[in-house]
């Protein structure tokens, strides 16, 4: 009796230990979405611009900008209330790539007007770029809306 309670014992043990090892989540197999893929699910809002290492916020023509990032590398540039420069469009049709192991934005205006920023972070819910700003080192937060 004793040695089938032990058996019994022993296949339970091992039965156990296999099912907590076949639940184990291999990290591996979760798919990263890219950041070409954060980009383009959603429209993103400019919610505030500040410097980057004292936090004071700067007021500036592009703090309540929006961009909407289509996959094809097409992308529409929404100016706001806070207009840059007198008659300025509302909707300014853009492009934008990826540069430097995607680690860079580039967004071209209308053919000439040019951004560059690196991305300081990015993911479903935060984008925020760095760039200068009249000689202040600034990151541009926004949030997808």
């Amino acid at each position: 009796m004793k040695t089938i309670n032990s058996n019994i014992y022993n296949i339970l043990v091992i039965s156990f230990l296999l099912l907590i090892t076949s639940c184990v989540r291999d990290n591996n197999l979760i798919e990263q979405k890219s950041r070409a893929d954060i980009l383009t699910t959603d429209k993103w809002e400019c919610v505030k611009i500040y410097d980057k290492f004292t936090n004071d916020l700067i007021n500036s023509c592009l703090s309540d900008d929006k961009f909407d990032f289509k996959e094809d590398g097409e992308c529409t540039y929404y100016t706001g209330g806070l207009t840059c420069y007198y008659n300025q469009q509302a909707e300014i049709p853009s492009t934008w790539s990826l540069e430097n192991n995607d680690n860079s934005l580039r967004i071209v205006l209308d053919d000439s007007l040019l951004y560059e920023y690196d991305i300081f972070k990015i993911d479903e819910s935060v984008l925020i770029l760095e760039s200068e700003i009249n000689g202040i080192t600034a990151l541009s937060k926004f949030e997808p809306f």
